[in-house]
Formats: C-alpha cells, sequence, structure tokens
C-alpha cells in the first residue's frame, strides 16, 4: 500500500462501518435465522498502519529501503497509485482519518499553531468536542474491540497545558497514546490513567511492536470470534527520525534524491527565471546540503524498525491464523 493513501481508504473503511452496524440490526431483527446472510458472515479483524510524514517521491518504500513493505504489501497485497488527501497536514489528515469528515466540517484547520484566546485553529484540543463519534466509537458499538498504540494527535502531549496524560478518547477498549512523540528513546505513553514511562535504551517503535504482538497474542478477545480494530502509529520517519542504534550505520551513500544538480545548485542564469520569492534565496552551503543528507539518511535509518515490525506483525497474524480474516492497512500520515 503507497504511504499517504489517507482519503479514499478511509471514507472506504467508513462506509464500510456503515454497512457492518446495518448488517448487525438485521441479525439482531432475525435472532433465529440461522441461515441468514447476516449470521453467515464473518466480520473482518482491521488493522491500519500510520507512519508519520512519510513520502513516495522521496524513495522511502523502494524494496531497497523497506524490503518487508515491498515483499508482504506490495507485491503480496493491494497498491494504490492513485489517492488524494484533502489536508496535507498533521492534525487536519488526522481528524479526517477519525471522521470520516473534509476539515471544513470538523473544523480542525491546523495543528492548533494558530490558537488564541479568541480562535482555535486545530489541535487535539479543538477536537475534543468530536470525540463522541468517530471510527472508533463507531467499530465499538457493532461489537469491534477497538484499539491504538502511538500518536493521536498534535496536542495531546506531556505539556503542563495538556490534560492528555489522563484522557483516554471515547470508543477505545485498549489505549496507549504516546505523549512524548520526539523522544524516540524512552517514550513515554498514557492509557488514560497512568503514565507508562519507559527506560531510554527502549526504542519507540520496537516498544509498540512488542505491545501490539502481546496484545495479538495475550490480551485481545477471543470470545466468538470478537473482531479487532487495531491502529499502530509510530512516529518515525518524522523528523528527527532518530534511527534504532542497530540501523545507525545503514545508507552510508544515500542522498537527497535530485533530478539533477540543477535542484540543489542552480546555475545564476536558471536561478533568475525563478519566481521573486525563489530567486532571492542563497543557495544552499555544503554545510546545509550536508545537513540535509544527513536527514535524509536518518528518516530512512528509522523506517528500519517499522519494516521489521510490520515483518514480525504479518507472522504473528500467520502464526494465530488471522490473516485470512484480516485487513492490513499501511499507510502515512502527514
Amino acid at each position: 500500500m503507497n504511504a499517504i493513501g489517507i482519503m479514499w481508504i478511509w471514507s472506504w473503511i467508513w462506509i464500510w462501518s456503515f454497512v457492518i452496524r446495518a448488517e448487525i440490526r438485521a441479525e439482531a431483527r432475525a435472532p433465529n435465522d440461522l441461515n441468514s446472510n447476516a449470521k453467515a458472515k464473518k466480520r473482518p479483524n482491521i488493522i491500519l498502519f500510520l507512519t508519520d510524514d512519510q513520502d513516495v517521491t522521496a524513495g522511502s518504500i523502494a524494496p531497497s529501503i523497506m524490503p518487508h513493505l515491498h515483499e508482504q504489501f506490495r507485491n503480496g497485497g493491494m497498491e494504490f497509485h492513485r489517492y488524494y488527501v484533502s489536508t496535507g497536514l498533521c492534525c487536519p489528515s488526522r481528524a479526517t482519518i477519525l471522521r470520516g469528515q473534509y476539515c471544513h466540517n470538523t473544523q480542525v484547520y491546523d495543528n492548533g499553531d494558530l490558537n488564541n484566546e479568541t480562535y482555535q485553529s486545530g489541535g487535539w484540543s479543538k477536537f475534543l468536542n468530536l470525540e463522541t463519534e468517530t471510527i472508533a466509537t463507531m467499530l465499538q458499538s457493532v461489537g469491534y474491540e477497538t484499539v491504538l498504540i502511538g500518536k493521536y494527535l498534535n496536542g495531546y502531549d506531556l505539556s503542563e497545558k495538556s490534560d492528555a496524560k489522563v484522557h483516554k478518547p471515547l470508543g477505545w477498549d485498549h489505549w496507549m497514546g504516546l505523549l512524548t512523540c520526539f523522544k524516540f528513546y524512552g517514550p513515554i505513553f498514557t492509557n488514560g490513567t497512568d503514565l507508562i514511562r519507559t527506560s531510554n535504551t527502549v526504542y519507540q517503535t520496537d516498544y509498540m511492536i512488542d505491545w501490539v504482538v502481546d496484545f495479538l497474542t495475550q490480551k485481545r478477545n477471543t470470545n466468538n470470534d470478537k473482531p479487532f480494530f487495531l491502529v499502530v502509529a509510530p512516529f518515525a520517519p518524522h523528523s528527527p527520525a532518530t534511527p534504532a542504534k542497530r540501523h545507525e550505520h545503514l545508507f552510508p551513500n544515500a542522498a537527497v534524491p535530485s533530478n539533477d544538480n540543477d535542484a540543489i545548485d542552480p546555475p545564476d542564469n536558471l536561478q533568475r527565471g525563478y519566481p521573486v520569492w525563489i530567486k532571492d534565496m542563497p543557495k544552499l552551503t555544503l554545510s546545509q546540503i550536508d545537513h540535509m543528507n544527513l536527514f535524509y539518511k536518518n528518516r530512512l535509518r528509522s523506517l528500519q524498525a517499522v519494516d521489521e515490525g510490520l515483518d514480525k506483525l504479518v507472522q504473528t497474524l500467520d502464526d494465530l491464523g488471522l490473516t485470512e480474516s484480516t485487513y492490513f492497512f499501511y499507510t502515512s500520515g502527514e
């Protein structure tokens, strides 16, 4: 599945949730009809694996970068090459995932950067009143076991002004909200009641994958084949894109993709042809280019734990006999 295929896919899952709810209502109306189509259908499990700020054009899903993603999802599944993102920004995009609405309906227009005493522009605090009806509450209402671990919304953090550490949104049976997104080592989570602090040797993505494996093998409700809806949302490869120590040496020769050298160091005659706001900008220095390339390397390196995690989750589903009954989506937020 291509990264950033959010709007189309999630609109489809929202429609699907309405269909599931309608089928369960039909089942309730005919409880003794064992041959009814509603009873015959086993509802599938749903996993949404949502990275942060991953792109396609910079080559981050290439087979040489994420071989497990390529083998298990792109070759072994379905890949969407055409997709539409209504608002390419973190919080509005994630609000759309949760609600299935455009930002002019959610009124979450940005990450909360413009918040002031008279106007709330976005962020988790703007979304609070919308938590009463989300994809989680809807699927939970029709019998799904709902789970989220990782990044929720911008502003859901450990700052003094945030109540996130004691807040569990409606609709989630199992909750592990990430409160320190930028801290790749020693992340801090909340289950809505208690803070879960990890040591500085614990890598964020690895912890999430291990937690999910524990949920799948030990904690999920297996009574009556109860289906689950699971969101796994690591912060990688978002800045600072700190890689796991075991991956720090990888991709030593990687550099920011460019069609030609003119994109990095344009000649004067080409520079003069750009719009004013571009042509008056100074050229990148060698130090800036080196910094860009290092950051690009670390983005690719931080995705290695994600790729390993995907393989581990696929293997866990196989071991539990859940592969054929689980829809596993891989995409990225902004």
